[in-house]
Order: structure tokens, then C-alpha cells, then sequence
């Protein structure tokens, strides 16, 4: 189990393969796509599990909200917002994307069976090493999606709220409070709006570390991929080096 800073995590994870063991390792999986690459590659060589951290999947609001999007209680996902936001914990290796973008993308990349297509990113440093403090990240997609991610170590409050915008309601996940889930029987389509009350579904509040670390424990066991694998972690890395090279190029848009 490797819980490192991001440019460790390739080393760390190859030496551990290369020594016949499973790996689980911290969200983003590698600090680029090709040493991420790498790993898949050598974990299928090895036969072993490669696993990424991506504990919001596990919670039983998350696995509320992709029941939801399955069955087409919120009719099609056009559009999601999300902020996630705090003061601090500053990263001494990468910026502020690769601290919390991961949770966002990678939930989004579970709830909907579609990949972004391009990407467009801008950020500011305002601390010494120079890394982005703040950065707004956008995925386009191919349906005409799209997200928007907005990421901060510089503020006075702590955030975790996601806005989903469905074809026929729309969902608002609050991480930070009691009552996680509130879906709006609100719709846009045809400039109609209905608003017809809010629905606070219940959902397991079993903590999702822990089911996490049993997936790990039963794909070893049962030599099957988990939830959160390789593939899913690849992705992730793979947006986030685009949205590198986009806010290096002032926010031009990054095809992937």
C-alpha cells in the first residue's frame, strides 16, 4: 500500500510489482501517462492487482448517485459543477489539480459511460515553489457535456459540493453535510422548469475506506479486477497531465 507524495508513487509502485506484490496505491496513480503505462503494463507482466485509491466511489452517496444515473431517474447528464476547496494542505510536488481533481474526475468518469474528448485548464501560484493554488479545470465531451472543476487551497472555507445537471433533474452532493444527496424535481428542457419538492434519498454510510480496502483484499482473493482499477486510475492521469499543458499554454484546449 503505497501513501506517498505523486512523484514517488511510480518507482515505489514498479519496485513493488517487480517484487510479486499486489499494489494498492494513493490517487493519482503515476505523475504521467506513460509511467502509469508502465505500471499496467508490468502489473498484467506480473499477474498481480493494480489498484488506485479512489475512495469517493466507494461511499454509499457515490453508489447512490450512479444507481440514479443507471436507471434514468435524472434523465440524461448534461452538465456537472463542482468545487472542492480548502485552506491548505499546500503539496510540495504538484499543484492543486492533482491534490483534488481526482475525486471529481474520477467519480465522473464512473457515473457516466463517456470520456472526455478535450480539455481547457487555468491556474495561479501564489506560493513559493510556484505551483497553482487555485485552478478551474473543464472537460468537454463529445455528446456536448460538460464539467467544470473548481479547485482551491487558498480558501477561507472548506467546500465539497458537486452540482449535477440532468435532462430531467438535477442533483446536488454536498460531501460536508448530514443530508449528502438532495435531488431537485427541477428540469430545463424545452425552457420549462417544474419545481415539485426535493428528495433526500437514504444510502449506506458505511465508511468508504474501509469498503475500499475490502475490494482490494477480494480482487486479490478472487484474482478479478476492482471497482477503482488501473484502467479507471490511467484516465485520471491522463486528464491531468492535459490540464497541465493547458495551463502552461494559458488555457488552451488540450485534445486527448
Amino acid at each position: 500500500m503505497i501513501a506517498t507524495s505523486v512523484s514517488s508513487h511510480y518507482e515505489l509502485a514498479k519496485a513493488a510489482l517487480e517484487n510479486d506484490k499486489h499494489v494498492l496505491i494513493e490517487k493519482p496513480m503515476a505523475d504521467s501517462e506513460k509511467n502509469a503505462l508502465e505500471l499496467i503494463r508490468l502489473s498484467k507482466q506480473q499477474k498481480k492487482i493494480l489498484m488506485v485509491d479512489h475512495t469517493y466511489l466507494y461511499t454509499g452517496a457515490v453508489q447512490e448517485i450512479k444507481e440514479l444515473t443507471d436507471d434514468g431517474s435524472l434523465g440524461e447528464i448534461l452538465y456537472v459543477d463542482s468545487i472542492r476547496a480548502n485552506l491548505g494542505k499546500f503539496q510540495s510536488d504538484f499543484n492543486v489539480l492533482w491534490d483534488l481533481a481526482p475525486h471529481d474526475i474520477s467519480i465522473m468518469n464512473y457515473l457516466i459511460n463517456e470520456k472526455p474528448i478535450s480539455v481547457q485548464a487555468i491556474g495561479k501560484s501564489y506560493t513559493k515553489n510556484e505551483l497553482e493554488s487555485i485552478a478551474y479545470l473543464v472537460l468537454h465531451y463529445q455528446s456536448n457535456k460538460i464539467m467544470h472543476l473548481n479547485c482551491s487551497w487558498i480558501s477561507p472555507i472548506k467546500i465539497r459540493t458537486m452540482i449535477i445537471g440532468g435532462s430531467k433533474k438535477m442533483l446536488v452532493f454536498d460531501d460536508l453535510e448530514q443530508k449528502k444527496i438532495r435531488i431537485y424535481d427541477k428540469n430545463f428542457q424545452n425552457n420549462i422548469t417544474s419545481n415539485d419538492g426535493i428528495l433526500e434519498p437514504e444510502f449506506s454510510s458505511k465508511e468508504g475506506l474501509s469498503v475500499m480496502a475490502e475490494d482490494f483484499v477480494n480482487s486479490i482473493i478472487n484474482d478479478k479486477e476492482p471497482l477503482s482499477n488501473s484502467n479507471l486510475g490511467l484516465e485520471v492521469v491522463k486528464i491531468l497531465e492535459a490540464s497541465q499543458k493547458s495551463i502552461k499554454n494559458n488555457g488552451e484546449k488540450v485534445f486527448l
